[in-house]
C-alpha cells in the first residue's frame, strides 16, 4: 500500500515539473505577441503609391483566379488575404491568374495576361495600376502585365525580369502554389522598398536583405523560446527517470528469461497453415527536364535550370514579360 502511494506521488510530481515550465513559455510568447502587435498598429503608417487620388473603394475585390483549379481553397484564401493587404496598404494590385490555353485571347500568353486583367479589374487604384501574373499550363506558358502610370514606373522590365527565378523554380518542379505566393511575396518587397524611399524601377537582389532582417526579428525571440524549451526537456527527463526508478524498484520479482520454452506446447510448434500475401511494388521515376534551352532572348541572363528565357512585351495598355517554364 505505501508503495503505491509513493508511486502516486512520484507520477503526480512529474506532471506538475513538466507542466510549469509550458506555462511560463506560453505567458512570454503571448506578453511579446501583444508588445509586437502594438508596435506594428503604431508604425504602419505607409501611404498608397498607386493612382492619381486615393484607393479603389473596392480594394478586397477578388484578384486570385484559379480557372484551371491548381490551388485548394485555403490556398486560394491566403493569397485573396495576401493581395488585398497589398491593394490597401500601396493601392497598387497584385493579380493571379491560371489557364489550360491562352490560344482564345491573342498570339501568346501577355495577349492573354493583358485581356484579362483588363475584363477582371485587377487594379486597385482609380488608374487601374497593378501587375498579374498568368500561366497556362496546357504548353507551360507564363506572362507578367503591369498597368497604369505609377505601376509601370515600380514594376520597371528590370524589376519584373528579376522577379522571375523567385517563382519560375516553383512552376519548374509543378509547386503551383510556391510560386503563385512568391510572386506576391515579391512584388511586396518592391513595393514596400520604394515606399521606404527605394528608387523605382530598379531591380534589387533582395535574398540576403529579407534574410537578415528576419534573422534580426527572431534572433531574440528564438534565444528566449529555446532556452524555456530546453529547461523544459531537461525537468521532463528528471522528472522520468524518478518515475522509471520508482517502477522498477517493484519489479524485484521479475528475471530475464534466456528461453521461450514456457509458451510451446508439450506437442511442440505444429503448422497448420501457410499463405504467401502481397505487400506492396516499388517503382522508381526520374523525371526528364522539360525544356533545356537556357538562352535568354533579350541577353538578361535569367535563363537557368526549369525555364527557358523570357522576352519583353509593350502594348498600347502598358509592359510585361512572357516565356516557358
Amino acid at each position: 500500500m505505501k508503495n503505491k502511494r509513493k508511486l502516486r506521488l512520484a507520477a503526480l510530481l512529474a506532471v506538475l515539473l513538466l507542466l510549469f515550465p509550458a506555462f511560463a513559455v506560453e505567458d512570454d510568447i503571448t506578453d511579446e505577441s501583444d508588445t509586437s502587435t502594438t508596435q506594428t498598429e503604431e508604425t504602419d503608417q505607409t501611404a498608397p503609391l498607386g493612382g492619381t487620388d486615393s484607393i479603389d473603394p473596392s480594394a478586397d475585390k477578388p484578384r486570385v483566379f484559379d480557372y484551371e483549379e491548381v490551388l485548394t481553397q485555403v490556398q486560394i484564401d491566403t493569397l485573396e488575404e495576401k493581395t488585398r493587404a497589398i491593394a490597401e496598404k500601396y493601392g497598387i494590385g497584385v493579380g493571379i491568374i491560371t489557364i489550360d490555353d491562352y490560344t482564345p485571347y491573342g498570339d501568346d500568353a501577355y495577349d492573354a495576361a493583358e485581356q484579362l486583367y483588363n475584363e477582371l479589374d485587377l487594379g486597385a487604384s482609380e488608374d487601374g495600376d497593378g501587375v498579374a501574373l498568368l500561366i497556362s499550363l496546357d504548353d507551360r506558358d507564363f506572362a507578367t502585365y503591369v498597368h497604369g502610370a505609377k505601376a509601370e514606373e515600380i514594376f520597371s522590365d528590370a524589376v519584373l525580369q528579376n522577379l522571375e527565378p523567385y517563382f519560375l523554380d516553383n512552376f519548374g518542379n509543378d509547386d503551383w502554389y510556391g510560386g503563385l505566393s512568391d510572386f506576391v511575396s515579391g512584388c511586396e518587397w518592391y513595393l514596400q522598398h520604394v515606399a521606404e524611399g527605394g528608387e523605382a524601377g530598379v531591380p534589387v537582389h533582395n535574398e540576403v536583405e529579407i534574410s537578415d532582417s528576419t534573422q534580426e526579428d527572431t534572433a531574440d525571440d528564438s534565444f528566449s523560446l529555446g532556452g524555456a524549451f530546453g529547461l523544459s526537456l531537461l525537468i521532463s527527463c528528471v522528472a522520468a527517470l524518478i518515475v522509471c526508478m520508482v517502477f522498477r524498484s517493484q519489479m524485484k520479482s521479475v528475471r530475464t528469461q534466456t528461453t521461450a520454452n514456457q509458451y510451446v506446447g508439450n506437442g511442440g510448434l505444429n503448422l497448420t497453415l501457410s499463405r504467401d500475401i502481397y505487400r506492396y511494388t516499388s517503382q522508381k521515376r526520374r523525371q526528364i527536364p522539360r525544356n533545356d534551352n537556357n538562352n535568354n532572348p533579350t541577353g538578361g541572363g535569367h535563363g537557368g535550370a526549369g525555364f527557358s528565357g523570357s522576352v519583353s512585351h509593350t502594348s498600347s495598355g502598358g509592359h510585361g514579360r512572357s516565356g516557358k517554364f
